[in-house]
């Protein structure tokens, strides 16, 4: 009732305003707001997958109902978000989604939009629709309208909250939904061929990619430092070396991202080409779309532009651990000190050289003082982590979208999209991997140097695992869900030469291991492969 709904929004009004340290003090205490939290969990259970009242016609929903439910969806966002708690806290007990559900996506999804009432996303962060949305292509509205699944009660969870749903069982099904696209594309798309210098992959890439088709397949030549086009057929496996060389510039060598202090995750620059940053979201893209991992970092604040989220005072934390330290000590100062500082409405800008933001209307006239400098402390946040960057994010947003459904991405929060472009980051399991591997050229897992390999490797410390896992295939992280995801699987590759370094063709996940005459001689070669790059041979 009305009594339910005023709860809900007075909460999520105070989880939007209060920073952690206040709202751990605050009326509501964790204890009280995780009990909130079961309670809304529970009731969504009942009325989004057991009653589906949105979907039953023995449960006709008035839309005083349906409004309360997407209230409590959206408070539930907001407190799963903001709970220090275990990821199956919100898990719904006995509730299984299968790959197969992907099989009969697409078609009319109007239904998944169905609790997107009075424009708030129901994950507790006013959806704002990036600037290109507004106008965008047919073809583009369409690529965002396929669904996650035609049984509604899936579409709708998913599409209100996902996180009931355990991770592994989201992350299968977006594989089997961009694996049964790819399927259906490879026999009404064409393919693309492309060449590139090594000398100029940025440029080359961006010319070829920068427009068009980006769901087709792609098959790449690459000219060489001499000018010589390197010998090969692309069967994919060029294709993956050219996104990995295409990410080590774009996002590192060019420019157009900066590192964040405390966590050196990338961020478009705001003052970079947008037309550059859009290409960077569809290389981004592309990899998702191919299954294949890039090594790339996004800051959180970043990622929750990127999935048309809003950012808010706390996710300042993941931008400028500084600032976000300096306004919380502002908030606590008292009317004498706020008044000595000598603030006003106006933020110095990063975009454009010229005259400070004003954050209000003649706000360089207006001083912060105490009445208003929790609002103060707000507008900084806002313009710092929406404002600024809202050119480049809507860039970037739009070359993703290019590639993958935003209502698919939607399906998980910015630290779960990271772990599907770059991988897992738990540690790397060798009996995974050991499970998971080709062997070629002579070698087999029973031989005693094979094993002699797997105990050796089982007993590097975790970095160095990780520049194993990234000499062999370009990303120092395993795929989610295991390496029997990864495409192509590891192979192991015998080289009867044994005065030669380990090499690996990155672009097959392939090692090329020499055969030595003892132990001690096979580590020192390997960490010495490893640890300067030796590899990447052409053969």
């Amino acid at each position: 009732g009305a009594a339910f709904v005023l709860f809900c929004k007075t909460v999520s009004h105070l989880l939007l305003t209060l920073d952690n340290e206040a709202l751990s003090s605050a009326d509501l205490t964790p204890k009280e707001l995780l009990a909130v939290a079961a309670a809304l969990r529970d009731a969504l259970y009942r009325d989004l997958w057991v009653v589906q009242i949105l979907h039953s016609s023995a449960h006709a929903a008035t839309f005083e109902r349906v409004y309360a439910t997407s209230v409590a969806a959206r408070l539930l966002n907001q407190l799963r978000d903001r709970l220090r708690v275990a990821p199956d806290f919100f898990h719904w007990k006995g509730v299984h989604l299968s790959e197969q559900l992907a099989d009969d996506a697409g078609g009319d999804t109007a239904r998944d939009d169905a609790m997107d009432l009075d424009e708030d996303d129901a994950r507790g962060r006013r959806r704002r629709p990036a600037d290109d949305e507004e106008d965008d292509g047919k073809e583009k509205r369409s690529l965002d309208s396929v669904a996650l699944s035609k049984e509604p009660r899936v579409a709708q969870v998913l599409a209100a909250v996902p996180f009931v749903v355990p991770f592994p069982q989201r992350v299968a099904l977006f594989g089997a939904l961009v694996e049964r696209t790819r399927r259906s594309d490879d026999v009404v798309r064409g393919g693309l061929r492309v060449t590139i210098r090594r000398t100029h992959v940025f440029e080359d890439a961006y010319a070829a990619l920068s427009q068009g088709d980006l769901k087709a397949r792609v098959q790449v030549t690459f000219v060489n430092e001499a000018g010589h086009e390197e010998a090969g057929i692309d069967g994919g496996g060029v294709f993956k070396e050219f996104l990995d060389e295409v990410a080590k510039v774009a996002f590192v060598e060019d420019e157009l991202f900066d590192a964040t202090d405390k966590t050196t995750t990338l961020y478009p620059r705001p003052s970079a080409n947008p037309a550059h940053v859009e290409f960077c979201g569809r290389v981004v893209g592309k990899a998702l779309y191919e299954r294949v991992l890039i090594e790339p970092q996004f800051a959180s604040f970043f990622l929750n532009k990127a999935l048309g989220r809003h950012n808010y005072f706390d996710d300042l934390e993941s931008f400028d651990p500084q600032l976000y330290r300096s306004l919380l000590t502002l908030k606590r100062l008292s009317a004498d000190d706020v008044a000595a500082l000598g603030l006003t409405f106006e933020v110095t800008s990063k975009t454009k050289k010229g005259p400070d933001v004003e954050l209000v209307p003649q706000g360089r006239h207006v001083r912060v003082d105490a009445d208003n400098k929790t609002r103060y402390v707000q507008l900084v946040a806002h313009h710092r982590l929406n404002v600024e960057p809202a050119t480049a994010s809507s860039a970037f947003l739009r070359g993703l979208r290019a590639a993958i459904p935003m209502r698919w991405l939607r399906m998980f929060d910015p630290t779960e999209l990271q772990h599907l472009i770059s991988g897992d980051d738990k540690p790397i399991d060798i009996g995974d991997l050991q499970a998971n591997v080709h062997y070629a050229g002579g070698y087999h897992p029973s031989q005693p140097y094979v094993q002699a390999f797997w105990d050796l490797l089982a007993s590097f410390d975790d970095a160095t695992k990780a520049k194993f896992l990234r000499f062999v295939t370009s990303c120092s992280r395993p795929p989610l869900l295991g390496f029997q995801r990864l495409r192509p699987l590891v192979c192991i590759h015998k080289v009867n030469d044994a005065t030669r370094l380990p090499t690996s063709g990155t672009c097959m996940n392939l090692l090329k291991l020499p055969q030595y005459d003892d132990p001690a001689t096979l580590k020192s070669k390997l960490l010495y492969a490893i640890h300067n790059a030796h590899g990447f041979e052409l053969s």
